[in-house]
């Protein structure tokens, strides 16, 4: 007998889409798979609209009109969903009009930095190895932190409404 696993319901997509896109990225990190990621954490907001708007309005304490609503809402609280949320628009679109979260122009500012530990291109790195960076501006900022944080808040929310 065959399993079918399809997408129901907003567990579905984060364990299923997130999730895996999460596991991808931690596994190696590439810019295909920093993409993927922010594209998948980034649509989490229109599957909870969709699936679970009332634990999300409950959580956050305001109404949505709109899917729209819910990352520039996320992103006073911290920067990393508009950050996210840039990072999935310009690699979509290419160009950002509009009221980005960031200074993100378009997607050539994500890139992929590889350097030995101690150096690299852009001053001294972190770790050494791969790491996943955009450039907000002037600014450097590394993604994995704030992949991390958005990832977070989808898997607490996710795992909030599966014990209701």
């Amino acid at each position: 007998m065959s399993t079918v696993k399809e997408l129901v319901n907003l567990g579905d997509y984060f364990e299923l889409i997130v999730q895996e896109d999460y596991t991808d990225y931690k596994s190696s990190i590439s810019l295909r798979k920093c993409v993927h990621l922010a594209q998948s954490l980034f649509h989490m907001a229109d599957w909870a609209f969709s699936h679970e708007r009332a634990a999300l309005e409950s959580l956050e304490g305001r109404r949505f009109e709109s899917e729209k609503d819910i990352y520039p809402h996320l992103a006073l609280g911290s920067s990393s969903f508009g950050l996210i949320r840039d990072i999935a628009n310009a690699s979509k679109h290419v160009n950002l009009s509009g009221k980005p979260s960031t200074n993100i122009k378009n997607v050539t500012d994500l890139k992929i930095e590889t350097s030995a530990f101690g150096e690299g291109t852009f001053g001294t790195a972190r770790y050494g190895g791969i790491n996943p960076i955009a450039f907000d501006g002037d600014r450097v900022v590394y993604l994995d932190e704030h992949m991390h944080e958005v990832f977070q808040y989808w898997l607490d929310f996710t795992n909030t409404i599966s014990t209701r």
